[in-house]
């Protein structure tokens, strides 16, 4: 589903992602791991095309979308959630789900929407938020850390993606909304392909069939997670030993 290969990503003298090759099979959870500062979501921002590679090739089911824009990218089924929640706060869960839905049906928010097709986009709405566990009613600000995160990802999954980035998507949990988390992402349907960035090493060993590890900017592992946990190598980069 996702293939890149040899791709570098430079700010002037500083190389952020150097010859970085990855391939990400369908329907596969993977995980980019790494310690701070080695590259993770300049990748991820690459991959999404919030960011132009300086060098390499990005494919995406078999497309050359190396030149492609962020947007051209989303209609082709590449979809985001980022480090810090951007919800309207002021809406319902099932409203900022169902607004996700417009976008990807393309009737954004025009009132003379019929009302049978305002009631079919909340059906959906309300299918995502099921997924995530989470209740259609009540302001998205009010719900708890954990909640918020789980809704950005309701969000994402109404885009109805092919590839789901998730960037850190347990940053600021307990240890309890993490678990509740990683089983969530787990049971997404299995032929959606998810590529995951996170710190948490716990949700990534429940989530991850796959992991690779990122350090200054090249990949140092990329193996089951039992291979990348006892690799000299991954200890090195994370404990400096």
């Amino acid at each position: 589903m996702l293939d890149l290969r040899e791709v570098s990503v430079a700010f002037g003298a500083l190389t952020a992602v150097d010859r970085v090759t990855l391939r990400v099979a369908r329907g596969e959870r993977r995980a980019l791991i790494g310690p701070n500062g080695a590259g993770k979501s300049t990748l991820f921002a690459t991959i999404a095309g919030a960011l132009k590679a300086s060098s390499g090739t990005i494919s995406f089911d078999g497309n050359d979308v190396t030149r492609l824009g962020e947007p051209r990218r989303a209609r082709l089924g590449i979809t985001r959630t980022f480090q810090h929640s951007s919800l309207f706060d002021g809406l319902s869960c099932l409203d900022n789900v169902a607004l996700a839905v417009r976008a990807e049906r393309g009737v954004g928010l025009r009132a003379w929407l019929p009302r049978a097709g305002r009631a079919d986009v909340e059906r959906e709405a309300a299918r995502h938020l099921e997924l995530m566990r989470l209740e259609p009613h009540g302001p998205a600000g009010d719900l708890p850390h954990g909640g918020q995160r789980r809704l950005e990802v309701a969000m994402a999954l109404a885009r109805k993606p092919r590839l789901l980035l998730l960037d850190e998507p347990a940053a600021g949990m307990s240890a309890a909304e993490s678990a509740e988390l990683a089983a969530l992402i787990r049971d997404l349907p299995a032929e959606l392909t998810v590529l995951v960035v996170e710190h948490d090493l716990d949700v990534v060993f429940a989530v991850a069939s796959h992991v690779s590890v990122l350090a200054a900017g090249s990949v140092i592992a990329d193996g089951s997670p039992e291979q990348v946990r006892a690799s000299a190598e991954v200890q090195r980069a994370y404990l400096g030993t």
